[in-house]
């Protein structure tokens, strides 16, 4: 190997893998802020034998590793494939882009092709931030960043892993069956983008019926909006165990935590978020003095009071949704044993609970 080129290649990665990091820790931030939904980014610096390849495969082309804009690749990998453009519009933001070594692979390709569907943006550091002590180092050095969908990269490592990175280069026996599954996941990843566009429609459509204060059939999205509703008796009531406690709400709704209310509600029998409603308001009062009741419990423990963990600071949006679950689990057959709490294999903690959430409710000692 040309000692000239070992020595560039030296050179350059030891500043790229540094980089590397750095641009990738941007990357996601850059995403967070847009709060896009993606699925991973990635770094590499071109490995020393796979550099030389390429030079040597230029046909004079390339002479050394700093002629070639893709020593350092970014991956950023998306859910869905709307998403592709909306990431490369982030990153013609906040990067230089050079169009002319720039390709957009989503368009052009053959139908067989799916697996290179993907944008490849040649890019350098912009010039306010290369002035940044931190990034100066970095100014004017050329990377690729590739954008795709998680389809589109599954069938592309698939198909490198199998060893084809060209249509001639597939057996003939073998060509429809590929051309199948590229038709497949694109048709696939078509109708996410369908199935993501209709999700959003439903959840604005509940978050007006609830707002209007109609009821909705219970999933995710229907608690979330029920959560979320200004002036509703879920809010009052979370505000009102917050308050009885000390505790702050956070001011977001995950989608996995309206999901889990969601879950436990349909489990003890509601269908509807009327439904709901009328049982949160009916017992509104009983459920906040059960709720404020057990969260001071559940900061003592029962063997060590010394080392009892201290006062809860923040709640969820949502809580008093939970409490009802558990009051409606206590009417049930063995409900009791079937929950999942934390210590409930304790006999004593089991009976507290019960004693708690009777006399929160003004029941008789059973």
């Amino acid at each position: 190997m040309d000692e000239r080129l070992t020595s560039d290649y030296e050179k350059l990665s030891g500043v790229l893998a540094p980089m590397g990091s750095k641009v990738e820790g941007l990357v996601r931030d850059l995403i967070a802020v847009t709060d896009l939904a993606i699925l991973n980014v990635s770094h590499r610096v071109k490995s020393d034998a796979s550099a030389t390849k390429k030079i040597d495969g230029s046909s004079g082309k390339y002479g050394t590793y700093g002629d070639l804009h893709d020593m350092l690749g970014v991956r950023v990998v998306t859910y869905l494939a709307s998403d592709v453009d909306k990431v490369v519009a982030v990153l013609r933001e906040n990067f230089d882009v050079d169009e002319s070594r720039s390709l957009d692979k989503m368009s052009g390709l053959d139908p067989d092709r799916f697996g290179y569907l993907s944008y490849h943006l040649v890019v350098k550091l912009n010039e306010a931030r290369s002035a940044f002590a931190e990034w100066t180092p970095y100014a004017g050095i050329y990377f690729e960043i590739q954008i795709r969908s998680v389809l589109q990269h599954a069938w592309a490592e698939i198909e490198h892993d199998l060893g084809y990175k060209s249509t001639s280069g597939i057996p003939t026996q073998l060509k429809r069956r590929f051309a199948r599954l590229a038709g497949l996941l694109e048709t696939a990843d078509s109708e996410f983008d369908a199935v993501s566009v209709e999700v959003a429609v439903h959840v604005k459509r509940v978050s007006k019926v609830i707002e209007d204060g109609g009821g909705v059939a219970i999933d995710r999205d229907s608690i979330r909006a029920l959560i979320l509703s200004e002036g509703g008796v879920v809010g009052n009531a979370d505000r009102a165990i917050a308050a009885g406690i000390g505790a702050a709400l956070v001011p977001r709704v995950s989608r996995g935590y309206a999901d889990s209310r969601a879950e436990e509600l349909s489990e003890v029998g509601f269908t509807s978020t009327a439904e709901v409603v009328a049982a949160l308001t009916a017992e509104a009062s009983q459920l906040i003095d059960f709720a404020v009741s057990w969260f001071a419990f559940g900061s003592y423990d029962v063997d060590d009071p010394d080392k009892s963990e201290g006062k809860y600071t923040t709640l969820p949006p949502g809580v008093s949704l939970f409490y009802l679950y558990l009051h409606e689990k206590l009417k049930q057959p063995q409900g009791e044993e079937s929950l999942d709490l934390r210590n409930m294999d304790d006999p004593r903690v089991r009976a507290a609970f019960r004693h708690t959430h009777d006399t929160a409710f003004g029941l008789s000692p059973g």
